[in-house]
């Protein structure tokens, strides 16, 4: 079925891609690159979700990420931690390794989107925070960049 997908969508130019997403079997960057390398479509691909890695509880990187490099066409930029009850929660700032993230992304010429998803409230006021935050990943990436 969705070989089927992706082959409708690339009749059009167009690519499709697999979320992972806690609650689902593609859960985790591990499960979700077997399903998209099952089916072999060229036009299937990951939508890269760190933060559904971990409530999955999946180490998103470098775990996850080793698992989908190269199938990224998207990634969804949150943050969560574990509270001390060991409940997985969006927060601003947590326990993914961004930095690591954004820089692998970086170092692998990943050229796509990067989209705030917002699960922190006030969400508009979260929305800007994060922003910034990633923001401030890329651009400590470009300046290391340019530099060597």
């Amino acid at each position: 079925m969705i070989g089927r997908a992706a082959e409708r969508v690339s009749a059009d130019g167009l690519r499709l891609a697999i979320e992972n997403e806690d609650g689902f079997w593609p859960d985790t960057g591990v499960r979700t690159a077997a399903v998209v390398r099952a089916i072999g479509h060229p036009a299937l691909g990951v939508n890269w979700d760190p933060g559904n890695a971990f409530f999955a509880g999946e180490e998103p990187y470098p775990v996850g990420y080793a698992a989908v490099r190269g199938l990224v066409q998207h990634v969804h930029f949150k943050d969560a931690h574990r509270d001390l009850l060991g409940q997985p929660q969006c927060v601003i700032e947590g326990q993914i390794d961004w930095d690591g993230q954004i820089r692998a992304l970086f170092d692998d010429g990943y050229a796509g989107y990067i989209s705030i998803e917002t699960h922190v409230r006030p969400k508009v006021a979260a929305a800007h925070v994060e922003l910034e935050r990633l923001r401030g990943m890329i651009a400590v990436m470009t300046a290391q960049a340019s530099v060597t």
